[in-house]
């Protein structure tokens, strides 16, 4: 019975206009994505006359018992967490992966779909996407390892140099010190010289 009522949903499916909106094709401005209900005391379209655009009717939509299937005959749901993919059943119902959801946090959901051998329509093929994942992960990783030595070694090498001038300065220090001792050595030499000649 589903599979007869999803066949004539396909072929329903096929002779659907598109309904745009009024005057869409003449104005830039009005989009031809968005519906509007026509309004107007003479608007042949909303009269529905001959040679103007369809209106949206109920007449259109879906059987009730088929309603928010897709074409394998489940029921689409959105999923954000994982306690929400661990309570579907996967004879029923198929899943959409909410575009919010963290890479880890994805990883573990596509392994519980695999797992339970859920239906996903965000991805074409599961493992392909798992792997995917779990690659740009290990990249990211050794990304940081190595941004993690560069700053240590950058580190060590500041710490070297801060070290180096440290050693410099102590040494003119020094050189400086003992100059100035030899220069007040030789003033009292002079010193006791003149005061010998007087």
């Amino acid at each position: 019975m589903v599979k007869k009522l999803l066949d004539l949903k396909k072929k329903m499916k096929k002779k659907l206009p598109s309904f745009t909106r009024k005057d869409s094709h003449k104005k830039k401005k009005i989009s031809r994505g968005g519906w509007r209900s026509p309004k107007g005391l003479h608007n042949k379209m909303r009269l529905q006359r001959r040679g103007h655009k369809r209106i949206v009717k109920t007449g259109y939509r879906t059987p009730i018992s088929i309603r928010g299937l897709n074409s394998q005959g489940l029921r689409i749901m959105c999923v954000s967490n994982l306690d929400e993919i661990r309570n579907i059943n996967a004879e029923k119902e198929c899943v959409e992966i909410s575009s919010t959801v963290s890479k880890k946090k994805l990883i573990e959901m596509l392994g519980i779909a695999k797992t339970k051998k859920i239906v996903v329509l965000s991805y074409k093929d599961v493992s392909e996407k798992i792997e995917e994942l779990e690659k740009s992960f290990e990249s990211r990783k050794l990304e940081k390892k190595k941004k993690l030595t560069s700053r240590t070694k950058k580190k060590e090498e500041k710490a070297k140099k801060v070290e180096e001038e440290s050693k410099k300065e102590e040494k003119e220090k020094e050189v400086d010190g003992g100059d100035e001792e030899k220069k007040v050595e030789e003033k009292k030499e002079k010193d006791k010289l003149l005061t010998k000649k007087q």
